[in-house]
């Protein structure tokens, strides 16, 4: 297995491996050390077989360096619970389109007059006028009350998933800008 030079920055040189790649390990100063990602590994001094070369060189011992901290880390899971809320709130919007209520007007039977017999018109008309000047009773109320209802309780839900959807996607920004940030200071040389 191919060994890297990590340097620290007390002059100490830690040897690590590819496992080991984007790890904090901690040099026997104390001092805590963030390996590169195993793509970067390359960039580092290989570490030669034959032993210690000299110049404050370590072979890994026990104590030499280990890692740290969890590898899942907090912008991590925070990058995670914005994609799933928002995956989850997708879900939901597409369920809810396929299970939208129909609109009161839509329900209400529309026929074109124009394509009528005059036979047809004049009892459409009769039945026409003798619904208009009935009242409304009960059991011509209830069913639009109970559409208005559905309708209401639809949008509600509706509104309650595209809030879920705003907040996964910021969550999801944040922790993107976290990972941002966080490289970025990575980079930055130390003084």
């Amino acid at each position: 297995m191919t060994q890297y030079l990590l340097p620290c920055p007390c002059g100490r040189k830690l040897t690590i491996g590819a496992a080991q790649a984007g790890d904090r390990l901690q040099c026997e100063c104390g001092a805590m050390v963030e390996a590169p990602t195993f793509r970067n590994l390359a960039t580092l001094e290989r570490a030669s077989a034959s032993g210690s070369p000299g110049g404050g060189l370590r072979q890994p011992t026990a104590a030499s360096p280990r890692p740290t901290g969890a590898s899942w880390g907090a912008r991590q899971g925070v990058t995670f619970l914005g994609v799933a809320l928002v995956a989850l709130s997708l879900v939901g919007l597409a369920l809810l389109l396929v299970f939208k209520p129909a609109k009161p007007q839509d329900v209400i039977p529309s026929t074109n007059v124009d394509s009528m017999s005059p036979g047809v018109a004049w009892r459409a008309w009769a039945d026409v006028e003798r619904g208009l000047q009935q009242p409304v009773t009960l059991e011509t109320a209830i069913p639009m009350h109970e559409l208005a209802i559905d309708r209401g309780n639809w949008q509600k839900i509706l509104y309650v998933v595209e809030a879920i959807t705003g907040v996964g996607v910021m969550l999801t920004l944040v922790g993107l800008l976290l990972g941002a940030l966080n490289s970025k200071q990575r980079r930055a040389p130390a003084s």
